[in-house]
């Protein structure tokens, strides 16, 4: 059975309304009516029950009740995601650089952490001597030390500072530096902080690249084949 509206005759469907969806005018719905929906209401509520299995439980009328169909996908879906979970963390394990109940791993890392520090300090320190006598035609004396890339020690044609501070190593020590017999050094005395040792951590030559990037001439070889920057 199908009602109809009274005013503008669109068909409403099985159960009455108060108000036609078409012509929004009110409707009375007569009192047997009533009783006619809710028992045709019942009826349909009892014969859907029929046709739920016997054991379900309805959490959700949505997607993801337990009669849906797109249950078991979810289900299967969420395994293969744990499984792949477990295997990447397994392997990310495994194969980490440093495992946190081995404390030799974590001292080696430190050390290696530290070395190369000193190595780029150092890098630093080499690049700004080289600019230092690329402006003022020398290398800073023994005396001077690191101290002249940061205050002029007298030259006119000093252009620093080249660094704004210096440092201390990675082990709490200063950075050496010593030019005799017209030898240039700076370096670390490294983890025994102790100079002259096997240990000590130098500065690396500059390269070519480096010294293009920073205008700083190129070393020229003598006829005794130790080089020299003019």
């Amino acid at each position: 059975m199908k009602f109809r509206c009274p005013y503008c005759k669109h068909i409403i469907g099985e159960e009455p309304v108060a108000i036609c969806p078409k012509c929004q005018k009110g409707i009375k719905i007569p009192e047997h009516f009533k009783d006619s929906v809710d028992k045709i209401k019942k009826e349909n509520e009892k014969s859907n029950a029929k046709h739920i299995p016997k054991g379900t439980f309805l959490f959700s009328s949505g997607i993801f009740s337990l009669h849906s169909p797109a249950l078991p996908i979810a289900i299967i879906t969420l395994l293969a995601l744990a499984v792949v979970y477990s295997k990447f963390s397994k392997s990310s394990y495994k194969y980490s650089p440093i495992k946190f109940n081995d404390p030799k791993a974590i001292l080696e890392k430190a050390a290696n952490d530290s070395l190369e520090m000193a190595k780029k300090e150092l890098w630093v320190l080499r690049m700004a001597i080289e600019m230092f006598k690329r402006d003022c035609g020398r290398y800073p004396t023994s005396g001077e030390g690191i101290t002249a890339l940061i205050n002029n020690p007298g030259e006119l044609t000093w252009k620093g500072p080249y660094v704004t501070f210096t440092r201390p190593d990675p082990w709490k020590n200063n950075y050496q530096y010593s030019f005799t017999n017209n030898k240039m050094l700076v370096f670390s005395c490294g983890p025994d902080q102790t100079p002259d040792t096997t240990d000590d951590i130098l500065a690396q030559e500059p390269t070519d690249k480096d010294r293009a990037d920073y205008d700083i001439p190129l070393p020229l070889l003598s006829t005794n084949g130790t080089s020299f920057t003019p």
